[in-house]
């Protein structure tokens, strides 16, 4: 097993949308994601415009499509965002199938994103992980600190009705 990290393509968003849907059924979310591939093609900034995301994936050389060309095996999506100290990376999902977890394909994706992290000035990576997923674990190894326990600050999110419906009070 030789694995391959990679930053994904236009043509590869058939198979992120597919890696996706595993994290949802993985995350046990009782649905497919939200957005659709047509989303991934308009949102990565494959024809010039704006990237919202980018995409690793990892490849494993001993899994070939039925084309020949290597399958993925993990992927990890990623964007930037700034604040107060400057460039952060913001690390939205990793996914690893579970034919390939606890091989090291994890820290690969990993160690690949904090390179990614490191070459374009981010001072630091910032990403959320469930309460029972064990890879918290493995974060931990990799050196992430829990900021929820350490500086008590809390998540928020707007959802997408709360942001349509703003100031219609």
């Amino acid at each position: 097993m030789t694995i391959t990290i990679r930053k994904a393509l236009k043509g590869d968003m058939p198979v992120v949308y597919e890696l996706m849907k595993g994290l949802a059924e993985y995350m046990q979310v009782g649905s497919p994601p939200a957005i659709h591939l047509d989303d991934l093609y308009r949102d990565g900034g494959f024809d010039g415009g704006h990237a919202y995301f980018f995409v690793l994936l990892a490849e494993d050389s001993d899994h070939k499509n039925p084309d020949g060309s290597l399958a993925p095996v993990g992927y990890t999506m990623y964007s930037y965002i700034y604040c107060l100290g400057g460039k952060s990376m913001f690390m939205r999902n990793m996914f690893v199938k579970p034919s390939h977890r606890l091989k090291g394909v994890g820290k690969l994706i990993f160690g690949e994103l904090v390179k990614y992290a490191k070459e374009t000035g981010c001072h630091r990576m910032e990403f959320l992980v469930p309460e029972w997923n064990p890879a918290k674990e493995f974060y931990k190894k990799m050196g992430a600190v829990n900021y929820t326990l350490r500086t008590g600050y809390e998540y928020y999110r707007l959802n997408e009705d709360a942001i349509h419906h703003f100031g219609q009070e």
